[in-house]
């Protein structure tokens, strides 16, 4: 006599939790902040340095980016020197609602676009829902 087995899987989804992200580089800072998009209240602590290699993927999640203060570092030395996303901001919320987005420590470096792009970029944009 065979006996038949049924296996049943079953696939849960796993709500996203913040998260802490130390990053020391653009492309880990990139990174982390596409990560902290899917896990909204994430900390992303940015070393001492600048980050600069293009330009950083919109934020669609509340987080906080803020210098890391484990290398007891001085206010301001985490420079984000980056191109503006999408021609708007350094750091851009895109087009949703109700995102936090909070930065202590870091300094906003060559945050313009050319006149030809429209000449107003920003630090950080907001681009939200009803902006």
């Amino acid at each position: 006599m065979r006996i038949a087995a049924a296996v049943a899987l079953i696939v849960f989804t796993l709500p996203a939790y913040a998260t802490p992200f130390y990053v020391d580089g653009f492309v880990e800072l990139s990174s982390a902040i596409t990560s902290a998009n899917s896990a909204p209240g994430s900390t992303i602590f940015l070393a001492p340095g600048t980050y600069s290699g293009g330009a950083l993927p919109p934020i669609t999640a509340s987080m906080t980016l803020q210098l890391d203060p484990a290398f007891h570092a001085a206010a301001g030395s985490a420079v984000l020197n980056t191109v503006p996303t999408n021609s708007k901001g350094l750091l851009t919320v895109g087009a949703v609602s109700n995102v936090n987005l909070t930065v202590n420590g870091l300094t906003f470096k060559n945050a313009a676009i050319s006149a030809g792009l429209g000449g107003n970029a920003a630090g950080i944009r907001y681009q939200g829902l009803g902006a």
